[in-house]
């Protein structure tokens, strides 16, 4: 998280690919993965960003119900969109909204994924 605030992308994926070992621990494997698909998608690599949120969406380790797996999700629409994926980006706005439908309506994040799934479906 550090190097990427410090807007040095390639340490963070660096980083975080050394957190490999952890990702089939319950909680931080959730985290760890989540931070390793920040980091290739701020490096501008989406097909390593895609990869590491799908396996964080998807994997059974961890809590179903944790945010980080919600964030993963909004994590994969942007990676497959930047990507040029605008289905499978369509797709995983869709299934974190769907996920998120009873939120609280000004929840930051839950804004932003509104802002971006409407830019995607035109």
């Amino acid at each position: 998280m550090i190097a990427l605030q410090q807007g040095n992308a390639a340490s963070a994926v660096s980083i975080t690919e050394g957190q490999a070992a952890f990702e089939d621990v319950e909680g931080p494997g959730l985290t760890a993965m989540y931070m390793r698909g920040r980091a290739h998608l701020a490096a501008g690599s989406p097909a390593g960003a895609t990869e590491a949120f799908q396996k964080c969406a998807t994997t059974p380790a961890g809590d179903t119900a944790s945010p980080v797996r919600a964030y993963c999700l909004i994590g994969l629409a942007r990676a497959r969109s930047a990507a040029g994926d605008a289905d499978g980006s369509r797709k995983a706005y869709e299934e974190f909204l769907t996920l998120w439908k009873d939120a609280d309506p000004d929840v930051p994040i839950l804004t932003a994924a509104k802002s971006e799934y409407a830019k995607a479906k035109r």
